[in-house]
């Protein structure tokens, strides 16, 4: 990653037409000073555009597009991924400018209807070396929802050469009994590609993951037979967020009910997928931030082992966005913020963080969208590694931008599901 100085803000969208939103929306702030200051719009980017400067709009599908994972190639060339209506998982690529880059598919986009029965959710993302890349959601397989990866190369065409026999490009996973619902994915150094999720266990809901072999194949080694779940209770446990230590622990976060609300919940698994009872308590955190529902959306590691964890959190009268450090045994860093945890309101109205990125500085940036006059905006937060707000970026450490409100109704909501840097160091947000 590259360290973030005075730099413009830059916004990229992904919007539908006719009032209903299918929005990519990216951030960037620049690393050289004469282009602006941190966290304002970069006016170099998306030139000419109906939204101006630093915002981009694209039409994927015929209905509804939702953008919800995003990468940035070696080159710069930036790849969203998410989930279009009527037509399944969907991507598009943009030049380091913000212009289709019409090498990708068709004119910058997927073309192929790949997934005739995906479920209508998120779809997750991963780079590859040489330019291919792996998408994960949920397929629907006779009759339940199941964990689905492809693999595409650098072209946009679909790489026959993944997966098992004649399912061409692609692997189709039962986890549980009922129901299994992909959230993340990322690849580990060996070329081993593990999908998390939630899957249901013919009762409630619990943690899941499936690790496969680089050409598709489960993984013997993982779990059982390449698969694993694991309750942290009798009720629903739903994963959002994972990440990769690295001695090759594996880190998953979302959240827990404990009967009456929600609550953060974290777990650790050793490199065979059992569970590492040496974090937290018997290999779980169960955390309750704010005064009720705490939601954990993003979790990232630091060069030192630490585990940072972003989540929405209710703190009396609205929601806000809240951040915890832990060490790496599972205790709380009390160095961090207050005590080891930071809460902060962005707008005026409820604050909805979903995404974050380290900086390679010890800098925290957190994305989501926040209520402001009425309607949801991008918005963004900029941390010290100590875990307090960066003065330096936006209006004291904060910002938000309002993306659909040139269309009717203005009053549009926006919603952020991705965040990354460029190799010049601009932060991109895209979303919905």
């Amino acid at each position: 990653m590259i360290v973030m100085a005075a730099s413009p803000f830059r916004v990229w969208v992904t919007q539908l037409i006719r009032g209903i939103c299918a929005l990519t929306a990216l951030l960037a702030i620049a690393a050289h000073a004469t282009a602006g200051l941190p966290g304002t719009l970069d006016p170099f980017w998306a030139n000419g555009t109906a939204l101006g400067s630093g915002k981009l709009i694209t039409t994927l599908g015929p209905r509804a597009d939702r953008a919800t994972a995003m990468a940035v190639q070696p080159d710069g060339r930036v790849l969203v991924a998410g989930f279009c209506q009527d037509i399944g998982l969907c991507a598009a690529r943009y030049t380091s400018d913000g212009v289709l880059d019409a090498s990708f598919g068709g004119n910058g986009k997927l073309p192929q209807i790949f997934v005739p029965n995906v479920a209508n959710v998120s779809a997750t993302l991963a780079l590859l070396p040489g330019g291919k890349f792996l998408l994960a959601g949920t397929c629907s397989d006779l009759g339940s929802n199941d964990f689905c990866v492809f693999r595409f190369n650098a072209d946009g065409s679909i790489d026959a050469t993944f997966g098992p026999g004649a399912t061409e490009g692609s692997v189709i996973t039962p986890i549980g009994s009922g129901d299994d619902r992909v959230q993340a994915m990322l690849t580990q150094p060996d070329g081993k590609i593990v999908v998390a999720g939630t899957c249901n266990n013919g009762v409630d809901s619990d943690f899941c993951a499936a690790r496969y072999l680089p050409n598709g194949t489960l993984d013997a080694s993982f779990g059982g037979g390449g698969k694993l779940i694991t309750a942290f209770s009798n009720r629903d446990d739903v994963v959002n967020a994972m990440a990769l230590q690295a001695d090759g622990k594996l880190l998953l976060a979302g959240y827990c009910n404990n009967g009456v609300t929600d609550d953060v919940c974290a777990l650790r698994y050793e490199i065979n997928g059992t569970v590492d009872a040496s974090f937290g308590v018997s290999g779980k955190l169960i955390v309750v931030v704010g005064s009720s529902v705490s939601v954990a959306y993003a979790v990232t590691l630091q060069s030192d082992g630490k585990l940072l964890i972003a989540a929405q959190c209710f703190t009396g009268s609205k929601v806000d966005f809240c951040t915890l450090r832990y060490n790496a045994n599972g205790t709380l860093d009390t160095s961090f913020g207050g005590g080891g945890t930071l809460v902060t309101s962005v707008g005026t109205g409820n604050d909805y963080v979903t995404a974050m990125m380290l900086q390679s500085d010890g800098k925290l940036i957190l994305a989501g969208h926040c209520a402001v006059s009425g309607q949801l905006d991008f918005c963004a937060v900029r941390t010290t590694a100590a875990g307090a707000l960066d003065a330096t970026f936006g209006t004291g450490g904060k910002l938000s931008t309002a993306i659909s409100n040139g269309f009717t109704p203005a009053t549009s909501n926006d919603f952020v599901t991705a965040i990354t840097l460029q190799p010049d160091g601009k932060l991109l947000l895209a979303g919905h």
